[in-house]
């Protein structure tokens, strides 16, 4: 019968039974620990300091709240408006966010510390029986230190990923490693997991080293992150920048700061740097077969930025689709049409096929509407009336440029007459005053007796040769 194999962890540094053996030390000197702070903390506890640490903790939370709402209603004079962009605004949207963070519990943590060492000099109380009040202030100290982690995960990461069952995972860790901190154990459990030996290959990677690198990693991407949210904010302040220049330099700041954030973590964590050239072969044989498609998609979304012909704005039709284009991402780009309707166009679609861009060169477009006339009708007068209401000032028609009048077709009913006027911007949509002159030549042509046909079939009876057809009546009597 074989017998079961048991992985060697020598080379390693520690085996199986040294594990446990450390494992069982810390846990009974961290027992230890508790057991002799709690002791120490009681020690020196009587009814008169006790009452006398609660009354300070709820002073200094009560003028910490009051001077909080203070300084809290002060700064929000300066945040700026939704709408306000640039580096000014994100700044000042920081120092709110900032202030309303930590003010509360920063100010009434100090003011507890403050009140502890007054009481302790005028009462001559030991320092060590102020354990209440150590506590509380610690907890106000920590819960700021919570609040400032928070934003910096929500402001690097972004809000998509740190999602509320990832702010409760972070917040229970923070608060185990405070109180482990607070009774002095954390260092003991530091110790024990940098000398635990993870065996991977012949490296020397602790459990310490390895949650060092993780949260380096973390900490690194964050702070690009946040670094390319400031450059970005820069940019959308400058005013003398097109849109799309604007987008083309948010994403290359982006992706700059993300290369150097890997680079850096990498080296952080000790991985070799070289690595990286076979890795890069690899996402070259990825992009060259599977990949390609959407290898094609960014690259085209950066030729679109770069040469303007396709705008966030521009009314577009493709694929038979028209409509406003709203995005432009990195691969795809978003086109909404007045229903409210809103299509998905890989951006390789706008490179590689034709695209009817109704506002590249300017905003304003012709636009037409049709009317028929009957045939004895005054057709100069109706031609001459149509052209009055297309030229007519009204809002969005741009007077400056004469529209045109003219006969169309002959049609069945009625002889078909076409407006052409020119808008001034389109892509808000036509609708409504194409309606508005439409109503307005119906009007004109009612006042002026010209008839707008039904439609009409004229019947030729012809003589028909089909000899004599007997006919037979009945008649009823009443």
């Amino acid at each position: 019968m074989t017998q079961p194999v048991t992985p060697d962890l020598t080379n390693a540094g520690m085996d199986v039974t040294e594990l446990a053996v450390g494992a069982k030390d810390v846990i009974a000197s961290t027992a230890e620990r508790f057991t002799s702070v709690i002791e120490g903390l009681l020690q020196h506890l009587s009814l008169e300091n006790v009452l006398m640490q609660i009354a300070a903790v709820f002073v200094s939370m009560a003028i910490g709240y009051v001077i909080s709402r203070r300084i809290n209603t002060l700064v929000d004079r300066v945040l700026p408006g939704e709408d306000v962009r640039g580096l000014g605004a994100y700044a000042r949207r920081a120092l709110v966010a900032f202030t309303h963070n930590v003010s509360f519990s920063f100010i009434s943590g100090s003011l507890l510390a403050l009140i502890v060492y007054c009481i302790v000099k005028i009462f001559e109380f030991a320092p060590q029986s102020m354990v209440i009040a150590r506590v509380c202030y610690n907890i106000l100290y920590a819960f700021a230190l919570l609040s400032l982690l928070m934003a910096f995960l929500q402001g690097g990461i972004g809000l998509r990923m740190i999602t509320p069952g990832v702010r409760r995972i972070v917040t229970i860790i923070f608060w185990v490693m405070a109180v482990l901190q607070f009774f002095g154990i954390l260092t003991d459990i530091i110790q024990y997991l940098d000398t635990t030996v993870i065996p991977i290959g012949g490296g020397s990677m602790t459990v310490w080293k390895l949650l060092v690198a993780i949260v380096s990693v973390l900490l690194t991407l964050g702070v690009a992150n946040w670094l390319a949210s400031l450059v970005n904010q820069m940019v959308e302040g400058l005013e003398n920048m097109s849109e799309n220049i604007k987008v083309v330099l948010k994403r290359v700041v982006t992706v700059i700061f993300m290369v150097l954030a890997v680079i850096i973590a990498l080296g952080t964590v000790g991985i070799d740097l070289t690595i990286l050239s076979v890795f890069g072969g690899a996402v070259g044989v990825g992009l060259g077969f599977g990949l390609q498609k959407i290898a094609s998609n960014y690259i085209s979304g950066f030729i679109i930025l770069l040469d303007k012909s396709i705008k966030i704005g521009d009314l577009v039709t493709v694929g038979g689709f028209k409509g406003r284009v709203t995005e432009i991402n990195t691969r795809f780009t978003v086109v909404r049409n007045n229903d409210g309707v809103e299509n998905i166009v890989p951006n390789e679609s706008f490179v590689t096929s034709a695209v009817l861009n109704h506002s590249y060169t300017e905003s304003t477009s012709v636009q037409y509407i049709d009317i028929s006339v009957a045939y004895d009708a005054d057709v100069e007068r109706a031609l001459a009336i149509m052209l009055e209401e297309g030229m007519r000032a009204r809002p969005r028609i741009d007077t400056g440029r004469r529209g045109w009048a003219y006969l169309d077709t002959f049609g069945d009913s009625g002889i078909n007459l076409r407006l052409g006027f020119w808008v001034k911007d389109p892509v808000n949509g036509v609708a409504g005053l194409k309606t508005a002159i439409s109503l307005a030549i119906l009007k004109r042509f009612a006042e002026e007796g010209i008839e707008v046909p039904y439609n009409q079939l004229e019947v030729n009876l012809r003589k028909v040769d089909v000899g004599e057809i007997p006919v037979r009546m009945k008649v009823q009597s009443s």
